[in-house]
């Protein structure tokens, strides 16, 4: 009888005596496993990286935006940037010319800056032209201590000068203009600072002057003192055409009425239109470039070096400089367009 009655104890407590029981309910939809002694694994976060953006021209993110991301984190989720007429080729790191890659990020870049690279048509409005007289502040030290002390560099100032050029296109009326608008704009952007005026100042370089902001021998134009070395008018104009793409000599105020004097006209000829990258010129005192035409409200947008610092602004369309009737605007197509004079730098 005892056997008997053994034989009928369902084998689960059998089993159950002899370990703990573990249940397994299994459907389509759910499992549920019972054992308490099994414990869920832990869930590991993913590192967290960060990297810092800067539009480089461009909108829809502020310059310096941190982004963070993770080993899997695709390159398509970084924050959206735009800048008409452009499309974005991918980023550089630490500066504008730097590696540039177009796939994820990776955990080596973190805490790097990343700058947006972008495929622009040839176009002069890309280069966000504005008045400039506003800058609260003059540079009063050495550019490369300024720039450091800002977390930047001569190096990456360089950089952005070029890629603007490049953009616009290296050897061309337009690359002119861009030398001359990225030089004043990276400061004024980034720093809400221009360069000051300095007599004489240097312009047989390429890039950015690392004297620029040292004291100088105090120079004078009428009573007024200059003392930090930096552009002075004409030193300017020739730096851009220079840094533009093209062979050009250190030429001063009258030199630039010499060289382009046959096609040139008379400023107050309501006929004598100019284009951006020609000159204004007024032989032996004054000569600035045009960098920008609004013939609606009859004006020129003009990059300069006046005695208040290295600006863009505005002026009359038809209205000579200091009202004395000789203001020639000096056209350069000639120039630009002869293939002797290129050289791409």
């Amino acid at each position: 009888i005892v056997i008997l009655c053994l034989t009928l104890i369902p084998l689960s407590v059998i089993a159950y005596e002899s370990q703990k029981l573990t249940l397994v309910l299994k459907t389509s939809n759910i499992t549920i496993n019972n054992n308490k002694d099994e414990q869920p694994s832990p869930v590991s976060k993913p590192t967290t990286y960060k990297v810092y953006l800067y539009p480089n021209g461009g909108t829809g993110i502020s310059e310096g935006q941190p982004f963070e991301y993770t080993e899997t984190t695709p390159f398509t989720k970084f924050p959206t940037v735009t800048r008409k007429d452009c499309s974005l080729v991918g980023w550089n790191i630490d500066s504008t010319s730097g590696t540039l890659y177009t796939k994820d990020v990776r955990p080596s870049d973190d805490g790097k800056k990343l700058y947006a690279n972008w495929s622009c048509k040839k176009n002069i409005a890309n280069l966000n032209i504005k008045v400039t007289t506003g800058a609260s502040n003059v540079l009063d030290k050495p550019i490369e201590e300024f720039l450091t002390s800002k977390g930047s560099s001569i190096a990456e100032y360089n950089a952005f000068i070029k890629n603007s050029v490049v953009n616009a296109g290296m050897s061309t009326r337009e690359g002119v203009v861009a030398a001359a608008v990225s030089y004043i704009n990276y400061l004024y952007d980034n720093y809400n600072t221009k360069l000051p005026y300095y007599l004489t100042g240097d312009a047989q370089i390429i890039g950015v002057s690392k004297d620029f902001g040292k004291p100088a021998p105090t120079t004078y134009l009428g009573t007024t003192p200059f003392s930090i070395k930096s552009f002075d008018c004409s030193g300017f104009v020739s730096w851009a055409i220079k840094n533009g793409g093209y062979k050009f000599d250190r030429v001063k105020s009258r030199g630039f009425d010499e060289l382009f004097s046959s096609d040139s006209c008379y400023i107050t000829n309501t006929n004598c239109v100019g284009k951006p990258g020609d000159l204004i010129n007024l032989s032996g005192s004054h000569v600035k470039m045009i960098v920008s035409v609004d013939a609606k409200n009859n004006i020129y947008y003009v990059a300069e070096a006046v005695s208040y610092g290295l600006v863009i602004q505005t002026c009359e369309m038809h209205k000579g400089m200091y009202d004395d009737g000789n203001t020639k605007i000096l056209k350069l197509d000639s120039f630009y367009n002869n293939s002797n004079k290129k050289q791409s730098y």
